[in-house]
């Protein structure tokens, strides 16, 4: 974590653990990230790539973050972001499923907006 930390910190970005209900959320025009500090270290660093992924990404593109499509999009693409640096940093070994299970990833459309 001490690595993504100092990336954070060449980046500019601030991060900020507090009491919170979600996992955690970036906000770009004041460069900090959030991040719920009830988690595990392992979802920290999950969220915090999660949340890097969507500066790295998503920066110009957060007036669209309200989209229904491009929020679904823009949340695919920070979890591969997420995925991906974990399975790096473990020299490309990573049980994928056993990550998806851990950190709830979901694989397809999110349903969640459209029960009836």
């Amino acid at each position: 974590m001490n690595e993504l930390l100092k990336r954070l910190d060449k980046l500019g970005i601030s991060l900020v653990e507090r009491n919170m209900e979600k996992k955690g959320y970036y906000l770009p025009e004041i460069k900090t990230m959030f991040i719920n500090e009830d988690l595990t270290e392992e979802e920290k660093k999950y969220t915090v790539y999660h949340e890097l992924g969507h500066h790295l990404d998503h920066v110009d593109y957060a007036v669209l973050y309200n989209k229904p499509v491009y929020h679904y999009k823009m949340e695919s693409e920070a979890n591969d972001y997420a995925i991906k640096q974990l399975i790096k940093e473990n020299d490309g070994v990573y049980n994928y499923s056993q990550l998806i299970n851990t950190f709830n990833v979901n694989m397809g459309w999110d349903t969640q907006y459209y029960k009836k």
